[in-house]
């Protein structure tokens, strides 16, 4: 019927199931078929299938009767609770919350936006200063503290209020761009 393990715990498996009698809704009763501790596992037929059952608290002698809910194998085993959590599965199994991932998604998906958006007004600014003087070129003076288009023949222009506007956007763009790689560097490591 049952093995013994060291210390007269019984193993949670029988190799008979015990047909059962169903009561009130999914409610079980079970006839003991021998003696059994407390949170014993017993193996049980319900309408065929084969299901478990939880001894009640105090444990049960042989011949005695008591109530239970029969489930499928283990209930809710903790090396589930990882995967479910991945999968946004409630405890039933069935769809959880809206999966935290999509919201990171939907975040890093953002910042590449913005990045591409800082590409863009470059770009503009580059095609700005080009308009300018062919073939110049965008430096920060030091000297000055300003940036400054440098033209091929030697001359030096300054940028427009717009040309100023679009490199303060993109810089600053660029740098939460460098600070969210940082950032999600140092917290995935």
């Amino acid at each position: 019927m049952a093995d013994f393990e060291k210390g007269g715990q019984y193993n949670n498996v029988l190799v008979n199931a015990v047909d059962v009698t169903p009561v009130a809704g999914s409610t079980v009763e079970v006839v003991a078929p021998m003696d059994l501790q407390e949170g014993f596992q017993l193996q049980v037929q319900v309408n065929g299938v084969r299901k478990s059952v939880n001894v009640p608290p105090g444990g049960v002698k042989q011949g005695e009767s008591f109530q239970a809910l029969p489930f499928d194998g283990d209930f809710a085993p903790i090396h589930h609770i990882p995967v479910m959590t991945r999968m946004s599965r409630d405890w039933l199994g069935g769809p959880g919350p809206r999966p935290s991932a999509s919201y990171t998604c939907q975040i890093v998906t953002g910042i590449w936006v913005l990045v591409i958006l800082a590409q863009i007004i470059l770009g503009i600014t580059a095609d700005a200063i080009q308009d300018k003087c062919i073939g110049g070129r965008l430096e920060f003076n030091r000297h000055t503290n300003q940036d400054e288009i440098r033209c091929p023949d030697g001359t030096v222009k300054e940028p427009g209020s717009t040309e100023k506007a679009l490199l303060a956007v993109g810089a600053v763009l660029g740098w939460v761009f460098i600070l969210y790689k940082l950032f999600a560097i140092c917290r995935t490591r």
